[in-house]
């Protein structure tokens, strides 16, 4: 995790040997300084959230876009006494929220289902992806050749998308994110898509055969706007 309470500020760690405390189960943090990464808190006795994975300097970049108020809420479903740590979180109507969950990793198609099961009893969820080369048998090049070659105009929900097929070897990606039943935003190369999934496009992804997915750029500005709508101006 990025940010630890020290004095009743959350911050990430300044210098190695510094202590905080999880704002979620108050246990001891640690500070930790890689080399290859952001600074960030490890708990002294094991996370309280079993749903940790470490934090890259993609992971940190995107959270810093976001209020610091957003960052890192735990949260509970009432009727299980689960709890996880979102990554990013925003408050709705009617108690919703807005949760964010970046994913640097691969993960199995059970533990996506699972972690959607939690998250979208909360309210609304978006997956933003980090599509990169390192151990996803060149997902980024493969995906960037796609869009580069263009594809066929598709319509679903007012949205316009292009259908596109992925070369290579990392079909499954695609597949399995297509099932989501949450919003999938792709980072590929610093560049947002909007990647469609049956959460509001399955008229779509019945037209599609294996290896297609469809994608419509997205403004970073766009996705920040609808997550955290900024304050309205004072009259």
């Amino acid at each position: 995790m990025l940010y630890g309470l020290i004095d009743g500020e959350l911050r990430q760690p300044r210098a190695p040997g510094e202590r905080a405390a999880c704002r979620a189960c108050a246990g001891p943090l640690l500070a930790l300084l890689p080399g290859d990464g952001p600074p960030q808190w490890r708990h002294v006795a094991g996370d309280c959230d079993a749903w940790d994975e470490p934090e890259l300097a993609w992971h940190a970049a995107w959270k810093e876009r976001f209020p610091a108020a957003l960052r890192e809420i735990p949260l509970e479903d009432p009727a299980t006494s689960e709890r996880h740590r979102a990554d990013l979180c925003a408050p709705g109507t009617g108690g919703r929220r807005t949760v964010v969950e970046l994913q640097h990793a691969p993960l199995p198609e059970a533990e996506i289902w699972r972690r959607e099961d939690f998250y979208l009893r909360q309210g609304r969820l978006y997956w933003l992806l980090h599509v990169h080369d390192e151990g996803q048998g060149a997902l980024r090049t493969c995906m960037q050749v796609s869009i580069a070659a263009g594809g066929r105009s598709a319509r679903s929900q007012g949205a316009d998308f292009t259908v596109l097929r992925l070369p290579g070897r990392s079909v499954q990606f695609i597949e399995q994110w297509k099932r989501s039943s949450a919003y999938v935003l792709l980072d590929i190369g610093g560049q947002l898509h909007h990647f469609a999934t049956r959460r509001r496009s399955e008229d779509l992804l019945r037209e599609l055969q294996r290896g297609e997915f469809a994608l419509r750029p997205l403004k970073t500005e766009s996705f920040l706007a609808v997550v955290a709508p900024p304050a309205p101006a004072p009259p």
